[in-house]
Order: structure tokens, then C-alpha cells, then sequence
């Protein structure tokens, strides 16, 4: 029987962008609460490393209700919230903002936000009777201000709010909106007092364990000062904009698109950025009757269609919607000429795009960290414009000793998620709904295959050289070792003492920003990491004078230095506050370095395929263990040893049947499939690496897999699963 599906949907995003614009009003805490099931820990989305913890379980990977998509977390009423770490970052005695995105239903007391303690004193967001309400208190606990919204909002719906307050006495200095309206206003009558520090932010319930919230939460973001109205109609903006279809716009042309890991090899684990094509009408027969509807400097161009918006496509197939793609749009090719087709070619990027583009030196060195805690740093560091919207990891296996000490002044993430990923042997990919995802080397190999064809592919393409085959695996991973007293000068300007000295003007009332890379004091053209970094002392790590050669009057005393200690850099902030120019003279930072040695004695697994010498090397930037580099080259071996049981790729028409149709609209990368070909004699299982789509006329649908080899299950032994059963999920050696 031969099925088509209904339609593709090709939507965009004309709008702001909600990362974007959260990140740009600088929130002291910023709880997206869209981790991975099971996960504990409520990551703070800030950049001040706030994170929180999730109590009692709440139900994780919740749709989101904003437009760009992602996750929110359901608390069910009796037991569930987040409580939220470094207390008096939230001690506002002034202006303060609070946002957050939630439903809910019921008519009781039940706490969004708050920092309250039992006196009380502090401030909340939440519902009563179905409406929207917020509170501060002074000390003694008087409330200051209680502003209730006129309507009630317990119908299951997604709403938006925010409180605003400027901090001060003044008539109607208090706001509270839902949904972009003002909900109500009203004056402060003092100012709220803190809570001492020692009671927690709480999400979905007070600091008393009552009042818990029943429903969904999703974006939680506090601020130390009053969102402007700008800010206020950006962030509901870039909330309440919905998906805009332009199905109707697309011209007759094929829409292609494909993500996940280019190629199958030993050192494949992470994906590239992924594209996708399509084409709009731009001449007066579209959707807006204009000829440069889609032209971003034409006059007649559609709002808010421009260069980085999100674009994503659905298959809608027997009535249900499938996501199978998600990027921004990064090239807009309208043809010109009167004679032309007046199309314009819409090329979009995948979420991995932002791993590629943003680079960064503003990680802190870690140490026995896994590679998951490791992935959500470089996540965390990235610009929040840069990230894909979501993180799904699985628990890291590995315990790498240091990592991030080789960024030097800043690495592209893509190449620090890379040595990550590959050091633990892991995949890294951005999954079709634009959350980053990473696979430990455990998972595939406990897996079970999602689909069978048998002899249903149009093209199935095998091995026909041996350029993938490898039968003598040489691994190769670094030495380090680390200071034992924060002592060593990590960084330093050739001082006035020095033959050939280096100072730094800074004029009267400015600031400047110097970037210090650390190097080997013993081989200044050596770059090393730095952790425990001192604070500076005044004199012995800095000097500034009146004249550059230090023998004016000393000013030091005059100039604030406020640094930020990174994996490699220190950042240092510094305030002339004097009356004239001054020299800094002096400036270095001390604390522990960390040395790469060179490497370790590799390690190496061969066999006796007969083929010849076939040799790989591959360097494991972060792993140092030997005994678990020996199970990574033995099970590298096994996989790539024969050219039996490897396959490059298939491609297939899923209009062929209805069960091969839902496959191929569920499949992600890194699934599990059978298949049976009777022309190559192929029987076996393989991974999903790549998913291209080609869909013509908008109905006819070609899918092709870039695929990876597995291997036989009883090889190795995960010794580490809960459940073990010998040739299914125990696989000796590879732990």
C-alpha cells in the first residue's frame, strides 16, 4: 500500500528571539527548568552559576510553551519545588524584577516565587482564588505591597508574568503584567526587608514546605533592578509570537535537509551543523501580495523576516504534526531580474551552528569532572543566542581529572565539546527538536532496534575498500600534573623592575578590560592552566604610579582591580579613580598551574584480520586512565576490525508503508536498526548517524541514513548495569 503524507509545514520565527532577550536584561537567577529526566540539578541559564535543586521529582521534559520550543517541569502540589543556591544574590532591598511562564488550575494558596521567611520579611509570586498576586514585606512583617490581578488565570493555560518594581515610595511604582498587560498597580509603602540570607529562593512552594504549587513552571528569571518597558514588551514578544506558516509561500522546488554525524569512522562522534534548503515565492503571487516580500532591504519586505530568525518544518502525516527539523535562517538569496523566477532561496543552519560560531575562555578549570558535568559548562558558558534550546545528557562514565586547560585565549565550543565527546567515546548531536544531546558509549550498545527492513531500501551502500578498517588501534592521551601551592605567577606584565618593563595607561575615571592567558613562568611560550587563583595584593601583584617608569608617586591605592579567574585567562576590570592618568606598573595573578607533561605511554589493541597492517591513532584529549584507554581501543577494534557487518548509508521511500512511514518520522540519530539486503547478503544491526530528507511537491518524501556499525553485544561487559544478563546489557571491559 503506498501512503503519502498530508503536507510539509514550513514555519518561522518573526520575532524576537526569548534567549536572546533574557540574556540581554542580565538576570541574577535564570531557571529554564528544562533539563533531562532525572536530573537534580536546576541549572542557573545566568552566568553566576546559581543552580538550583530539584526536590521531591518533578515531571521534567514538560513541552514548553514558547514559541522557540524546549522544556518546562511539572510540580505536583504536595512535594515537588526547586530550591535555589547562593542566598543573598536575591536579597533585594530595592528595585527588583520577577518573570516567570506558568499554568495552572486550582483555586488554592500555592507559591510560583518566593524568598519569604516565617517573620515574615522578603517577597513571592503567586495565586490565590485563581488570580495572579505578589507580596514584599518590611521588617516585622508589614506588607508593603500586594498587588492581586483583576482577572482570574486558573484556566490550564500558559501565561506570562511579570512583577516590576523601581524601588521606590512613589504612586504606582508597582506592576504586575500577565500576558503583556498590566494586571494591576499599586504604590510601595516602605521597603521590603531581606531575609538575613538564610532562607532560599524557593520555586513551587515557601520556604515552610506549604503552599505548593500543582501545575507548570518553565523560566523563572529574578533580577536586581526594574525591567525597562522595552524590555517588558521584548520578552512578551518573544514569548507570545507564534510559529508563522509560510507553507503557502514555498515555491515548486524540492525542500531538502539533513543533521546529525557526517561520516562512520573511529573518531565520528560529533555532528556537524546541518542544513536546510527551500524556496519562497517573492513576487506578488504570495501570501502578501508583494513583489520583495521576502528581500530584507526591500520596502516591501514581511515583518520581522530577516538574517538568524529560527525556521523549522513539520511532515504533518494521517493528521498528526511531526518536527523534523529545526535552525535559523543564515542565507537569503533573492533572484534578481525581471526575467528571473523572482524566488528567493532560504538556506538555514542547524542548532549545532552555535557551537561552531561561539568561542570561549570563560570556563573555569575543572577537575574529576565527567563529561557530562564537563558539557553542560561549555553549554552554559556559550552565549545564550549560540545555544540549542534544550540539553538532554546521559550520566558521564568517565572521571576525567582536569579538562578545559588547553583553551589558551578562547576555543570554538564545538572543538571543546569535541575532545570532550570523544575522549569518553560518547555522541554528540542536536536532535531534530533542537535539543543538544550526548550518548555515552554505554547507551547504544544497550539499545534495541527501533525498526527491520527487509530488502525495503531503494540504495544500500556497504564498504568497497578497506578505508574504514582498522585492525591495530593506537590511543594516545596526556600527562599533567598541578601545582601543590597557589604560589606560581600564572600571569604577568614585565614590571618596571624588569630590563624590558611594560605599563599600562589608564586615564582619569576610566575603566579598561585586560584579558591576562596564562604561561609557564619557566617557559614564558608555554600556555598552561591556572585554578586557585589569590586575590591580588596591593604592591606585591599590583602598582600604578604617576609615571610609567614607577618613580612618580605611587597610586595603588587609587585604582579598584576587580578580576575573574577562568580555566586559562584571568579577566581584569580595572578603575582609575584617581584625578589624572596613572600607570599601572605591576600586575600578575598567582595560584596553581596546571602543566601538560606530554603524553602517557599509549595504548593499543590488535588483531589478526586478514588484511594486511591497518592502523589508526587517535589522541584522547581529556582521558587519562589507561585501563579504561585499553577498553576504548578494544572496543574500537571490535568495531572497525572486519569490513563485515559496516555499512555507509541507505536511502528509502517511505511512502512504501504505513509502519515505514511512522519509522522514518520518529527516527533520531543514534537509534537502532535491523537490516536485511539480499543483493550485498547484509543481515545485521546499525546506527543512525545522519538523517537527510528530501521531499518533493511537498508530498513525495525520500529519507536517507547515514549509518555506523555496531557490535556483537557479547564482546564486552558494562559491568556496571543495574540488571545483568550476559550477550544483552552485559558487556565485559567496557565500563
Amino acid at each position: 500500500m503506498i501512503v503519502n503524507i498530508d503536507r510539509v509545514k514550513v514555519q518561522m520565527a518573526l520575532g524576537t528571539s526569548w534567549r536572546n532577550a533574557i540574556a540581554s536584561a542580565s538576570p541574577v537567577a535564570w531557571y529554564r527548568l528544562n533539563e533531562e529526566v532525572g536530573a537534580t540539578v536546576a541549572l542557573d541559564y545566568s552566568g553566576n552559576g546559581r543552580n538550583g535543586t530539584y526536590v521531591g521529582g518533578p515531571t521534567l521534559q514538560v513541552a514548553s510553551a514558547l514559541v522557540e520550543g524546549g522544556y518546562a517541569a511539572t510540580f505536583n502540589g504536595t512535594s515537588q519545588r526547586v530550591t535555589c543556591g547562593d542566598l543573598t544574590a536575591f536579597e533585594f532591598a530595592g528595585a527588583f524584577s520577577i518573570e516567570a511562564v506558568f499554568n495552572f488550575t486550582s483555586t488554592a494558596l500555592m507559591t510560583v516565587v518566593s524568598k519569604l521567611s516565617s517573620a515574615p520579611s522578603g517577597y513571592a509570586l503567586y495565586v490565590q482564588t485563581g488570580k495572579i498576586r505578589a507580596i514584599a514585606y518590611s521588617g516585622g512583617g508589614v506588607s508593603i505591597f500586594n498587588p492581586v490581578s483583576t482577572l482570574t488565570y486558573n484556566d490550564g493555560l500558559s501565561h506570562h508574568v511579570l512583577l516590576t518594581w523601581d524601588g521606590t515610595t512613589g504612586a504606582n511604582k508597582v506592576n504586575l503584567f500577565v500576558d503583556g498587560v498590566l494586571a494591576s498597580q499599586v504604590t510601595a509603602t516602605g521597603t521590603p526587608a531581606g531575609t538575613g540570607g538564610t532562607v532560599e529562593l524557593q520555586i513551587a512552594s515557601d520556604q515552610t514546605g506549604a503552599d505548593w504549587f500543582a501545575g507548570t513552571i518553565d523560566e523563572v528569571a529574578v533580577y536586581g533592578r526594574e525591567l525597562t518597558t522595552v524590555e517588558k514588551d521584548a520578552h512578551y514578544a518573544a514569548y507570545a509570537v507564534p510559529w508563522t506558516d509560510v507553507t503557502a509561500d514555498l515555491a515548486p522546488n524540492d525542500l531538502t535537509f539533513t543533521y546529525g554525524i557526517r561520516g562512520n569512522g573511529p573518531t565520528d562522534h560529533l555532528a556537524d551543523g546541518g542544513t536546510e534548503e527551500y524556496w519562497l515565492r517573492n513576487d506578488s503571487s504570495n501570501s502578501g501580495a508583494k513583489d520583495g516580500y521576502y528581500s530584507p532591504d526591500h520596502i516591501n519586505c514581511r515583518t520581522g523576516f530577516t538574517y538568524g530568525i529560527l525556521t523549522r518544518t513539520l511532515v504533518t502525516y494521517a493528521g498528526v504534526d511531526y518536527q523534523r527539523w529545526i535552525g535559523t535562517v543564515d542565507e537569503i538569496e533573492p533572484e534578481s531580474g525581471r526575467l528571473g523566477s523572482r524566488r528567493t532561496r532560504i538556506g538555514a543552519s542547524g542548532l549545532m551552528r552555535g557551537l561552531i560560531d561561539a568561542q570561549l575562555k570563560n570556563l573555569t578549570l575543572q577537575t574529576n569532572t565527567t563529561e557530562r558535568a564537563a558539557l553542560q559548562q561549555v553549554f552554559l558558558a556559550m552565549p545564550a543566542s549560540a545555544q540549542p534550546l534544550c540539553m538532554d545528557f546521559d550520566t558521564g562514565v568517565d572521571t576525567l581529572p582536569y579538562i578545559f586547560d588547553d583553551i589558551g585565549a578562547g576555543a570554538r565550543a564545538i572543538a571543546l565539546v569535541g575532545d570532550l565527546v570523544l575522549s569518553s567515546m560518547g555522541y554528540g548531536f542536536v536532535d531534530r527538536l533542537g535539543c543538544l544531546r550526548y550518548e555515552n558509549r554505554q547507551a547504544r550498545q544497550t539499545s534495541s532496534s527501533t525498526y527491520t527492513f527487509d530488502n525495503t531500501m531503494k540504495s544500500f551502500v556497504v564498504p568497497t575498500s578497506l578505508s574504514n578498517v582498522f585492525n591495530h588501534v593506537r590511543l594516545e592521551f596526556p600527562l599533567k600534573h598541578i601545582d601543590a601551592a597557589a604560589t606560581t605567577v600564572l600571569f604577568s606584565i614585565p614590571d618596571a623592575s624588569t630590563t624590558n618593563p611594560s605599563t599600562i595607561s589608564i586615564a582619569a575615571g576610566a575603566t579598561i578590560e585586560i584579558w591576562g592567558t596564562y604561561f609557564n613562568p619557566n617557559n614564558v611560550k608555554q600556555n598552561i592552566g591556572g585554578t586557585a587563583q589569590a586575590a591580588l595584593v596591593i604592591t606585591t601583584d599590583y602598582k600604578a604610579n604617576t609615571l610609567a617608569d614607577d618613580s612618580g608617586t605611587a597610586k595603588a591605592a587609587n585604582i579598584t582591580i576587580v578580576t575573574t579567574n577562568f580555566a586559562t585567562v584571568t579577566l581584569f576590570q580595572i578603575t582609575n579613580n584617581d584625578a589624572g592618568a596613572v600607570f599601572l606598573t605591576r600586575l600578575k595573578v598567582k595560584g596553581k598551574g596546571l602543566y601538560n607533561d606530554g603524553d602517557a605511554p599509549a595504548v593499543e589493541a590488535t588483531s589478526m584480520q586478514p588484511y594486511g597492517e591497518r592502523s589508526v591513532t587517535i589522541r584522547l584529549p581529556y582521558q587519562s586512565d589507561p585501563n579504561v584507554a585499553q577498553d576504548l581501543a578494544d572496543y574500537i577494534l571490535a568495531q572497525f576490525e572486519n569490513i563485515t557487518g559496516q555499512a555507509s548509508s541507505m536511502m528509502f521511500l517511505p511512502h512504501e508503508s504505513d509502519a515505514q512511514m511512522l519509522s522514518a518520522l520518529g527516527a533520531e540519530v543514534g537509534d537502532r536498526i535491523t537490516v536485511q539486503e539480499q543483493q550485498t547478503g547484509f543481515i545485521g544491526d546499525l546506527f543512525i548517524h545522519e538523517i537527510s530528507w528530501t521531499i518533493k511537491e511537498q508530498r513525495y518524501v525520500e529519507v536517507t541514513y547515514g549509518l555506523a556499525a555496531t557490535i556483537f553485544a557479547d564482546t564486552f561487559w558494562i559491568l556496571e548495569a543495574a540488571t545483568s544478563t550476559l550477550g544483552t546489557n552485559t558487556i565485559p571491559g567496557y565500563g
